[in-house]
């Protein structure tokens, strides 16, 4: 069953190549699933751009932080940010046309509030916001604006995810604060927290959370909170607030990257969405410092006479010069901010009516300059009523410091002299520990006898302009010499550790740029002579004769029959251990012969126990340049130690020169990993395929590509399977970038992308080359009353209501988590009828859905009044179809049908052409107050149909698809209606309830 497996020391499976299912598993699949499953890790990019690509191909884009799948000939963001349409509610609004006062609906979904604040439409932001929705609070604190949908919804029954772009067009400040919320709120006021007692959103203001975004979610008042570590702007930003299905978590996002998430207090009662912003109530903020400065003065006029009492209108400046120069600053008291003067005498401070920047004061010396407008309006009451004609008084007073700013100069009694600096070289005397994910880029310098320790778990040393020599992550410590990926790169160093003195390589093996630190030979690559080895019959060098580092073996052939041999000192072993072993090998003649390297085994007497087989020498010539020589092999039973013999074998017409280096012996049963190396780069270096020749898993050396089965060079109708680890429990692992498993508790595929597990799969509604009709039935109907003559009432631009015989109701309501509701009924007379369509029926033709020019993907949620009888019979239709009249018998188009006489009363799906009709059994009786999601797709070549019907808690799918009857020739339109074939009089009308209609067609290639 396992052609090939790769297992832990624990024996669990981490890849398994199964050729009788034809299945390539990462761990073992669904087969035996648990709560800690293996990850299949992709390759990532670290610069922005795609690679080359193919149908079916999938990579990790490190710069983009997002899954890349290529498919339609074109790369795609494999998982997209848009709600599944099939499964949520759709709240839209572009705010590109109506007016609205406070308390009005901007449109069908959102209306607007406010206290103390006003409404404004914008039609445009440099063209990439059409509309804009503008709120404003007035400058009186504790005001509030408002604006969000006008329905409730329940977050934890469902996926919700709450997504708007926002723009603060002023940041919250001392002189103005203010608190803008967000997301799922139940409530708007100007109480405390905007009178939020339930809900999940995101919350700015400067004063909390050190002016970044912050989630919240609040039960009952109580709150949780979490950091998103974004600070806001005045720039356009994305907020996006998701609650999982079963509100255990909320997860919040800023501009599609930082998130955060809460798993506590998240409500389980009614909430709306919308965002609001909220004047804080006495315009203050958390400050160390008022920014505010105390003044006091006398008031005299030329002669030195004291003014008389009462309230002046004065202008205080700050200049760092005794005359002339620039203002710093500027505050003007008139108004409710003009000066009391008392016997002459006033005090105040400056600052009350204007913001006081703190780089004023970086300035020394500073002066004070007081201007007063003419004696006949120097005391008068309005704002700019004073005429500034006097000229300032004359000298500047100079400022000096309150005792309680001589500390200002330093912190906590230590110069600045003394601080770390972010824009200058730092030299630290003394030991200093970082708690926290620390980079250093260009130099780290430390003075004599002191420490630096990093207590953290991400470190990068590296150099501005290349990138990382040292790396500390998840993987352990890596040394570099050549610099890594990019400064600010996500893309650590590969997990190595290379030890080395005096530029000298002490210890390691290095193959193809990758160094490995597993190695048993001391001194392998020569760099300290021949330390380390038994015997050497020749004399080390550097280069150029060395391949890496300082040293290497140099064996100078006596004679063209030489035998020569260089061996190690000994290594312990265990029998059955795999060891795997080799080097570089090349001399300066290929006629001197062969040459490679080989094992010794010895017992524990000294005795030679065995030498190893397929060795690293096999007899091949070498060349000119150093060639890797390496094998595989298990030691054999009595062996206890191992030593390497660098070799050569003068077989041939000249004598030698011969140069050895970098040699290695890995226990691979111990910490080495399998290696696979052809020496040549290859388009099929490693495959395994079964019996028959199929390809299950193919390493493209050449191109760098692993492909589960032949990729796109060996597609057929059975391909290869990839079956991801399955979790039987809820919740996610830990995680790593480019990581996937499967949830079996939520039946979800689960990526890592951008430091969050997220749905792998989800559905872009503005469909990319796809015609999508969506209806909430949020919008008003255009209906006066709730029957009418046969006819039609049109819905909105793409919907309308239709009707026959005694008069159609249509009416609109709603139910938690269903805003929008049509219900349309039949009327008390036989055949009467209505049903909802689009507006291409009795059209043009040509305008219709086709099937067999694009893909079809149709749904709509249905909720049955009361069921069909014998006595008061009806049939019902939901799908496309071109006969308005469909309710009561065969159609042409795909829709599903229900009648009590028909199929047992159970959903039935059905295609009709030319009066023929192909059906088939969904297994599921039609039950009334029960809402079922009807869902069908028709391929793009209009050869299969296949549907589905879903309820709260089942799923329901025909055993096979529709192959017959599905026409290719004749428009359709949407269709949804009821008919009545049986039954009189008043009080027989039968009813339904619509919710959420939705097509999805891929137009055909032009």
């Amino acid at each position: 069953m396992y052609a090939f497996s790769i297992q832990n020391a624990a024996g669990s499976p981490l890849l398994v190549a199964d050729t009788s299912n034809f299945e390539v598993r990462i761990g073992d699949g669904d087969n035996n699933p648990d709560a800690t499953p293996t990850l299949l890790v992709i390759d990532h990019k670290s610069t922005s751009g795609d690679p080359t690509g193919y149908n079916g191909a999938m990579y990790y884009n490190a710069i983009a932080k997002k899954f890349r799948c290529y498919e339609g000939d074109t790369w795609k963001d494999c998982i997209s940010t848009m709600l599944d349409p099939r499964l949520g509610y759709n709240y839209q609004s572009e705010f590109t046309s109506g007016t609205f006062t406070s308390g009005s609906a901007v449109d069908a979904n959102i209306s607007v509030a406010q206290s103390g604040g006003s409404f404004a439409q914008q039609n445009n932001d440099g063209g990439s916001h059409p509309g804009i929705l503008g709120a404003t609070v007035s400058s009186t604190t504790s005001v509030a604006g408002y604006a969000g949908a006008t329905t409730n919804i329940l977050i934890n029954n469902g996926d919700w995810s709450y997504l708007s772009s926002i723009k603060l067009n002023t940041l919250s400040a001392s002189g103005g604060i203010y608190t803008f919320r967000a997301g799922f709120l139940n409530a708007v006021s100007t109480a405390a927290e905007g009178g939020i007692t339930n809900g999940c959103y995101l919350r700015y203001t400067d004063g909390v959370n050190s002016g970044n975004w912050q989630g919240v979610c609040r039960s009952a008042s109580t709150e949780s909170t979490c950091n998103v570590a974004v600070a806001a702007t005045t720039s356009w930003t994305t907020l996006n607030v998701t609650v999982s299905g079963n509100g255990t978590a909320a997860t919040f996002t800023v501009n599609d990257t930082s998130q955060c998430t809460i798993t506590s207090n998240i409500p389980t009662v009614a909430t709306s969405i919308g965002a609001m912003i909220q004047k804080a109530t006495g315009g203050t903020t958390v400050q160390t410092v008022p920014y505010k400065m105390n003044f006091q003065g006398r008031l005299t006029d030329a002669s030195g006479n004291i003014k008389p009492d009462g309230l002046y209108n004065m202008k205080i400046r700050l200049f760092n010069v005794a005359s002339g120069g620039t203002s710093l600053g500027e505050e003007v008291r008139d108004s409710g901010y003009r000066v009391e003067v008392k016997n002459g005498l006033f005090s105040i401070q400056i600052g009350d009516n204007s913001v006081l920047s703190p780089a004023v004061f970086t300035n020394y010396p500073l002066y004070i300059e007081i201007e007063l407008p003419t004696p006949a309006t120097a005391t008068c009451a309005t704002a700019g009523c004073g005429t500034w004609t006097e000229g300032p008084m004359s000298p500047r007073s100079g400022l000096a410091s309150t005792p309680t700013t001589f500390n200002a100069d330093v912190i906590d009694g230590i110069d600045g002299s003394s601080m770390a600096r972010k824009d200058a070289n730092n030299t630290f005397t003394a030991g200093n520990v970082f708690n926290g994910k620390t980079q250093l880029n260009d130099t780290l310098s430390v003075a004599s006898n002191t420490v630096v320790g990093f207590n953290v778990d991400s470190f990068v040393l590296q150099n501005a302009g290349t990138g990382a020599y040292l790396t500390n992550d998840y993987r352990g410590l890596s040394l570099s010499v050549v610099p890594s990926g990019s400064a600010g790169s996500a893309i650590p160093n590969p997990s190595t550790l290379r030890l080395v003195a005096n530029n000298n390589l002490v210890q390691a093996r290095v193959s193809s740029g990758v160094t490995y630190g597993d190695n048993l030979i001391a001194n392998p690559g020569f760099e300290f002579g021949t330390a380390g080895w038994r015997y050497t019959n020749g004399d080390t060098v550097g280069p150029p004769d060395a391949r890496t580092g300082a040293g290497s073996l140099r064996v100078q052939q006596p004679a063209a029959t030489a035998l020569l041999d260089s061996v190690s000192n000994l290594m312990a072993v265990t029998p059955g251990d795999s060891l795997y072993y080799g080097g570089y090998v090349r001399v300066n003649n290929v006629a001197a012969g062969s040459g490679g390297y080989l094992l010794i085994y010895y017992d524990a007497q000294g005795n030679v126990v065995n030498y190893s087989s397929g060795d690293a020498y096999n007899g091949s010539l070498p060349d000119t340049s150093y060639n890797f020589r390496a094998a595989a092999t298990v030691v054999p039973a009595g062996a206890v130690y191992v030593e390497m013999t660098a070799t050569m074998r003068g077989d041939g017409s000249v004598a030698g020169t011969w140069y050895f280096d970098d040699t290695f012996v890995q226990k691979a049963s111990n910490s080495a990993p399998t290696l696979f190396k052809n020496l040549v780069d290859s388009a099929s270096a490693f495959v395994i395929q079964n019996a028959g020749g199929g390809s299950l898993l193919v390493a493209d050396t050449l191109t760098n590509t692993i492909r589960v089965g032949g990729g796109p060079d060996g597609a057929d109708p059975f391909p290869a399977r990839l079956v991801v680890d399955n979790k039987t429990t809820s919740g996610d692992p830990t995680g790593r970038n480019g990581s996937m498993y499967y949830n079996m508790a939520t039946k979800k595929f689960r990526c890592y992308e951008d430091g969050g597990w997220k749905d792998c799969i989800t559905s872009d509604p503005l469909m990319r080359g796809s015609y999508a009709l969506n209806e909430d039935f949020l919008q008003s109907i255009n209906v006066t009353s709730s029957s009418f003559t046969p006819g039609s009432k049109i819905l909105d631009a793409s919907l309308t209501a239709y009707g026959s015989i005694e008069g159609s109701v249509v009416t609109q309501a709603s139910e938690t988590n269903h805003p929008g509701i049509i219900g349309i009924g039949t009327g008390g007379q036989t055949n009467g009828s209505a049903f909802v369509s689009s507006n291409l029926i009795a059209s043009n033709p040509s305008t219709m859905y086709m099937f067999g020019s694009g893909a079809v993907n149709y749904s709509v949620g249905v909720k049955v009044d009361i069921l069909s009888t014998s006595g008061v019979a009806y049939g019902a239709i939901f799908g496309l179809s071109s006969n308005p009249s469909a309710p009561a018998g065969t159609s042409t188009g795909c829709y599903f049908r229900y009648t009590h006489s028909l199929n047992g009363g159970r959903w039935t799906g059905a295609c009709a052409s030319a009066g023929a009709e192909t059906t088939c059994d969904l297994g599921v009786t039609v039950d009334v107050n029960k809402w079922y999601n009807l869902q069908f797709a028709v391929n793009s070549s209009g050869t299969a149909a296949t549907f589905v019907a879903s309820d709260d808690t089942n799923t329901y799918t025909c055993p096979s698809p529709i192959t017959t009857n599905i026409t290719t020739t004749v428009g359709q339109s949407v269709l949804n209606g009821v008919r009545k074939t049986t039954g009189n009089g008043f009080g027989t009308t039968r009813t339904f309830s619509l919710d959420y209609l939705r097509l999805q067609y891929d137009l055909p290639n032009r």
